[in-house]
């Protein structure tokens, strides 16, 4: 509540004009000297003054000239209450010392009330307008970064900016204020033009922005900043001027930096350990996996083959007439006709399927789920497409050649790598020994018996 300060030498003075005001529900403190009205105003503070001028020792007029001269109370609101008879100059006298108003004897109470009740609702938004700047100062204070309001047209210059500025900037913001250096002119070079850029879309448009740049620090180091600001329409419709905040954001930069440094290092590190992981299993000639991963994946596939009840199928294959190729042409040639192999491979499995390169002439192809009559109608398929394959080398063409295949199956041959791998080498063996391009299938323990 507001309070209200009544002053009069005379007690029934003070009860008429409390039974008046009291409907207006504010607070009402008496005084009934000018010595004790001070006294109040040492410590609280009141919307409005209603002062008897006629008063013994001290009248209202050097009471009033009192109350001017202190800080605390200077501004407060005096209204003299008079009789009506008071002289002209008396009333000057009362205007020059402080009165905002008069109210004369006998005064009828509504009037009194109705400009009590202005300067009532003045002291009001002046508290509310107070509090809004108490907790404006409060937010500029404890905002971790600056705020500011820039003109609304190049150089964009700083109407206001807030104390932080100097921590990120290494310049008072009255610097900047008042003048004496731009904003500008503490902007990374590199950085200026979308600075102005997204200034000329925020007049434009009136749409916010958001923006990281760098600013140049006074001791020579470059901050980082992030920069969101506003534009304010006036009545016109047009952007007035731009308001707001800066927040340093180098820690944050520099930890990015960090992490896309250590980042690309770990890519570096991965490829590096994907390039030896992939010659450790893989044949440098034909692209194909090597018999080592054959041994750690096929081991793997029977196992999960064995928990899933489902059958595998593997072939061995092995290149015919190569010696005759290596005599012929040379060992070049012989190798271009080995990756032509690997090749035939890789387009002829599925994603699930393993193509190896055993040793020397020799591949192995894993299918998984693929039952014994399916293995046999792929090796088929391969030696079929291999036998009609022309193998260029340079500008020669080597002509075609052939594949001896051997296959077994888990669970029909076995149910270890060692005896699959045993048992499609014996059928590769005879598929040879039949003068090769055929595919053989290995002796089941049924027929062996």
């Amino acid at each position: 509540k507001a309070s209200i300060l009544l002053v009069d030498d005379r007690e029934e003075n003070l009860i008429a004009l409390e039974a008046i005001l009291k409907d207006l529900g504010q607070g009402l403190v008496r005084a009934g000297s000018g010595q004790e009205a001070l006294r109040l105003l040492f410590d609280q503070d009141f919307a409005v003054i209603l002062l008897d001028v006629r008063m013994p020792e001290m009248d209202g007029f050097e009471t009033a000239e009192l109350v001017r001269k202190r800080q605390r109370s200077r501004h407060t609101p005096i209204i003299f209450i008079t009789a009506a008879d008071e002289s002209p100059g008396q009333i000057t006298r009362g205007y020059s010392v402080g009165a905002v108003d008069y109210i004369f004897k006998p005064f009828m109470p509504e009037v009194l009330k109705a400009k009590v009740r202005i300067f009532l609702d003045l002291y009001k938004k002046a508290e509310e307008l107070r509090e809004s700047e108490v907790r404006f100062r409060t937010l500029v204070t404890n905002f971790p970064g600056a705020m500011y309001r820039r003109e609304a047209a190049p150089p964009w210059d700083m109407l206001f900016l807030s104390d932080p500025i100097e921590n990120l900037s290494g310049y008072p913001a009255s610097d900047f204020m008042e003048r004496r250096r731009t904003y500008a002119s503490i902007i990374h070079p590199e950085d200026l033009r979308a600075l102005s850029e997204a200034l000329g879309e925020v007049v434009r448009k009136g749409t916010p922005y958001a923006l990281e740049y760098r600013v140049l620090h006074a001791e020579g180091h470059v901050r980082w900043v992030f920069d969101r600001g506003q534009g304010v329409v006036g009545d016109l419709g047009t952007v007035r001027h731009v308001d707001g905040v800066l927040l340093e954001i180098t820690d944050r930069k520099v930890a990015e930096a960090e992490l896309r440094q250590r980042t690309a290092q770990l890519q570096v590190a991965k490829k590096l350990r994907d390039s030896l992981r992939s010659q450790a299993i893989r044949d440098p000639l034909t692209g194909l996996f090597n018999r080592r991963y054959l041994d750690e994946r096929l081991e793997r596939e029977l196992r999960r083959a064995a928990h899933d009840k489902r059958p595998v199928g593997l072939i061995m294959l092995d290149l015919d007439r190569l010696k005759a190729c290596n005599d012929s042409f040379g060992h070049e040639a012989g190798d271009t006709l080995l990756r032509a192999v690997g090749s035939l491979l890789q387009e002829h499995t599925r994603s699930e399927d393993l193509a190896c390169r055993y040793g020397g002439d020799e591949f192995a192809l894993v299918l998984p789920k693929a039952p014994l009559d399916i293995t046999r109608q792929r090796a088929e398929e391969l030696r079929n497409e291999f036998k009609h394959l022309n193998v260029r080398y340079g500008n020669q063409v080597l002509g075609t050649f052939s594949l001896s295949l051997g296959i077994s199956a888990f669970p029909d041959h076995g149910t270890s790598p060692k005896a699959l791998l045993q048992e499609a080498d014996k059928a590769l063996y005879q598929a040879k020994a039949g003068g090769g391009n055929r595919v053989v299938v290995g002796q089941t323990p049924r027929l062996k018996s």
